[in-house]
């Protein structure tokens, strides 16, 4: 009888239970909107746990939870397959944005079909590192393997545009690449592990090394008036401006500075210093030495059709001005006997150790000749004398 009356009790708690929308467990009043009410200080919910093996036998249905003992995760399964399951609260999805980590290990944030390891849609990446003595970095760690690259690539419609790359080459100094040329594999510009430049070539032998295989500009400059100066280490820190090429309005200057008043401009040909220009603008040429007081020095032979002489002093018309004082013939040959070469003219020893002034000799010379027509002109003054005194 007793056992009766437990029995009839039992099934009417369980009609009242289940006519209920609610159950509660450790709760007297469960919530309206939960099947299952749970409440406990002191104790968990164990779902069904099992090995890897045992989760993959079962038919999943979609939501059904278990958690893998052999992963030491949780699992749910979505109606096709298992998905683990990520309870952190540094993976979460807000409304309007929602992660996905699938069963390709991949991760897309704004995306369901990620289609690299990590794929971000219809957003921006911000680093921030706040850390003492650090610095926020994309790190990328590349195999030690001949020609593998590493880096960033920027694509539109799945083409690549553009591209930074690290790449380690086994002929050639390591370097990274800058390309936009060539679907992002061009070597529009390298910097390799010895702080070289190359632009259009992966092996600079400069520090800036510019190759192309086309007629163009290589370099162009445009300012005002732009200038390229060239310094040379003088200290430890310290340089000195040593010369430049720089436009002048309509004129191009290539020269030393002003503060390099020991420097020449050298024009240099085939391996030897040709042509020099000191600082005070006197030019040898075929020698590093300019002769004092010349502007110009030439150490070998000169060829013009034609050479003017433009002296500063007075051309040897005085020699037919009324006072011009001329030695009688006499005098002259005594002269010459004694001096062997004519009057205010050089003797062959100077001319052989200093050498000939065309413009002052060009002066002398007329002397001479205009000296010489006055010579004959008394001369055919004389000759008709004497045709006169026969007749």
């Amino acid at each position: 009888m007793k056992l009766r009356f437990l029995f009839s009790l039992s099934l009417i708690i369980c009609h009242q239970l289940l006519n209920a929308q609610s159950v509660g467990i450790g709760i007297a009043t469960p919530h309206p909107s939960a099947i299952l009410d749970l409440n406990s200080t002191t104790k968990g919910l164990l779902i069904p746990r099992m090995n890897s093996s045992q989760r993959a036998a079962i038919g999943g249905v979609a939501g059904l939870l278990v958690f893998d003992t052999d992963l030491r995760e949780y699992y749910q399964h979505d109606g096709l397959a298992w998905r683990k399951l990520l309870n952190s609260t540094i993976w979460n999805s807000s409304s309007t944005r929602s992660w996905t980590y699938n069963s390709t290990d991949s991760i897309g944030i704004g995306t369901s079909s990620p289609d690299e390891r990590l794929h971000i849609f219809n957003g921006k990446m911000y680093i921030q590192d706040n850390r003492a003595n650090q610095n926020p970095h994309v790190i990328f760690d590349i195999p030690a393997i001949d020609y593998k690259e590493g880096g960033l690539q920027f694509k539109r419609s799945g083409d690549t545009l553009a591209s930074v790359s690290y790449i380690a080459n086994p002929l050639q100094p390591n370097y990274v690449r800058i390309a936009v040329s060539a679907n992002g594999k061009g070597n529009d510009f390298i910097v390799n592990q010895d702080a070289r430049v190359g632009i259009g070539y992966i092996d600079p032998s400069a520090k800036l090394h510019i190759r192309t295989g086309t007629d163009e500009d290589i370099l162009k400059l445009e300012a005002e008036n732009p200038t390229i100066q060239m310094n040379r280490r003088s200290g430890l820190f310290t340089f000195q401006a040593v010369g430049f090429i720089q436009t002048s309005t309509d004129n191009i200057r290539i020269g030393t500075n002003s503060g390099n008043t020991a420097g020449k401009f050298v024009i240099r040909t085939n391996g030897g210093d040709r042509v020099f220009v000191d600082g005070s603008g006197n030019m040898s040429i075929g020698t590093s030495t300019a002769a004092v007081g010349y502007k110009l020095s030439v150490n070998g032979k000169a060829i013009c059709e034609e050479l003017k002489v433009q002296l500063s002093g007075n051309w040897p018309d005085y020699v037919f001005k009324n006072d011009y004082e001329l030695m009688p013939l006499p005098a002259l040959e005594s002269f010459i006997k004694q001096n062997q070469h004519l009057p205010n003219i050089p003797k062959a020893s100077v001319i052989e150790s200093n050498g000939l002034e065309v413009g002052d000799m060009q002066k002398r010379m007329m002397e001479k000749i205009e000296e010489l027509t006055l010579y004959v002109i008394d001369l055919q003054k004389q000759i008709e004398d004497l045709k006169k005194q026969k007749l």
